[in-house]
């Protein structure tokens, strides 16, 4: 949480989110993949789960980048100012 510069005040709030927002996956993707396999039978629901996915992943890449930027460019702040 020091990294990307979160007060230790509201760090626990903060873990909790993201740990929400990180396994939400893997809780609601059996349920949402199943319907979409169930809807759209055959090698187009095995595609339409592939691609979504793929978009996932790309976005939990993004979102890695940004807050390893956020942590580098926090480090180079404390490193300047101490």
């Amino acid at each position: 949480m020091d990294e990307v510069g979160i007060p230790e005040e509201i760090s626990g709030t903060a873990f909790g989110v993201a740990c929400l927002i990180g396994y939400a996956p893997g809780m609601f993707g059996f349920l949402i993949y199943g319907t979409i396999l169930d809807a759209n039978p055959g090698a187009t629901g095995f595609h339409l789960v592939f691609v979504i996915m793929g978009a996932l992943a790309l976005l939990g890449g993004g979102v890695a980048m940004v807050l390893a930027r956020m942590a580098k460019r926090n480090k180079a702040l404390v490193t300047v100012s101490v």
